[in-house]
């Protein structure tokens, strides 16, 4: 298995340059993606998965040998996916880390959930949205007696974070669901989503 994920590795032509920068996407289903074509190599996902990680000036890569190959952000960098044991809810990142207890909780003006742990965000997967929507509450109503127009009122661009009177149950926690500007995550989570060398050129 070792030698068939270095000779995957291997077979990629990574530019000649110590860092790599444009070559690896992470999508916001959190699927790995090189120049546009996903990877489908299990193992090459695994390896990848976990050298995953962050510098001080919140760009995301994975160490390759002595190479830093930077990763483009489609939106946040994690992208959550939702199991459920035996009622309990279990929040996993997508290179396979569980998320011990969130700290906020937010929906932004495209619709999309996002949480945060630690100092870390993700956006919750599209599939898994009604999962979250099934739990998210309007002054003590459950979702399906919201008016649609309270709803609605999300999607409104705003230029900085607002709390709302939604609320999202888990269990035996209660999370109020903050509303944010798409373009706002990156700032207030100071993460780069799309890296470039220092002259400006891609690798």
């Amino acid at each position: 298995m070792v030698e068939s994920i270095k000779k995957s590795i291997s077979n990629i032509k990574w530019p000649n340059v110590p860092d790599v920068y444009r070559w690896l996407q992470l999508d916001s289903r959190g699927s790995w993606r090189l120049k546009d074509e996903k990877i489908s190599h299990h193992g090459l996902v695994s390896f990848i998965n976990k050298h995953y990680t962050s510098d001080e000036q919140g760009r995301w890569y994975f160490q390759n040998g002595p190479q830093k190959v930077f990763v483009t952000l489609e939106y946040t960098p994690y992208v959550i996916s939702i199991e459920t044991l035996n009622s309990k809810w279990i929040f996993k990142t997508h290179n396979g880390q569980v998320i011990e207890k969130l700290n906020r909780v937010f929906i932004d003006d495209h619709g999309n959930f996002l949480v945060s742990w630690d100092k870390f965000v993700g956006v919750i997967r599209d599939t898994d949205i009604a999962l979250v929507a099934d739990q998210l509450r309007y002054d003590g109503s459950s979702l399906y007696d919201i008016n649609p127009a309270h709803l609605e009122a999300l999607n409104t661009p705003r230029n900085r974070v607002e709390k709302t009177s939604f609320y999202f149950a888990l269990e035996n926690e209660t999370y109020s669901v903050e509303a944010i500007n798409k373009l706002l995550v990156k700032e207030l989570f100071k993460f780069d989503p799309s890296p470039l060398p220092e002259d400006g050129m891609d690798c």
